[in-house]
C-alpha cells in the first residue's frame, strides 16, 4: 500500500472524527448526552465535509479553466487537496456545532447574569 495513499485515509478519519469529538465533549458538558443529538451530528457533519469537498473541486476547475493550467491529478494532488479540505471541513463543522450547541441548549447567557 502506498504512504500517501494511507495519509489521505487518516486525513478523512480525522475530518470525519475530530468535530464529532468535540460535539460529544461538549454535549458531555451541558450535561446532555441524547444519541439522536449526536446521529444528528454526525450526518450534518458528513454533508457539511461533503459540501467543502464539492465547493473546492468546483474552485479546482474554474480557476484552472481561467488561468489555463491543467493540474495533473494524482495520488499526491489528492493527499495535497484533503490537507487542504481538513481545516475548511474542520472550521465549517465547529460554525454548526456552536449553533446546534445554542439549539440544544436553550438557554440564554442574558438570563444565566440575571440569576447571578
Amino acid at each position: 500500500m502506498n504512504f500517501s495513499l494511507i495519509i489521505l485515509r487518516i486525513v478523512f478519519v480525522i475530518i470525519i472524527a475530530l468535530p464529532n469529538y468535540l460535539f460529544y465533549k461538549k454535549l458531555r458538558n451541558i450535561k446532555k448526552r441524547h444519541f439522536k443529538y449526536q446521529l444528528i451530528f454526525f450526518f450534518v457533519s458528513l454533508i457539511i465535509s461533503f459540501l467543502v469537498l464539492l465547493s473546492l473541486a468546483i474552485l479546482k476547475e474554474i480557476i484552472s479553466d481561467l488561468l489555463n493550467i491543467r493540474i495533473k491529478e494524482n495520488i499526491t494532488y489528492m493527499v495535497f487537496f484533503t490537507i487542504v479540505l481538513l481545516p475548511m471541513s474542520v472550521l465549517a463543522n465547529m460554525f454548526f456545532l456552536n449553533f446546534y450547541l445554542r439549539k440544544i441548549n436553550k438557554i440564554n447567557e442574558i438570563e444565566l447574569i440575571g440569576k447571578e
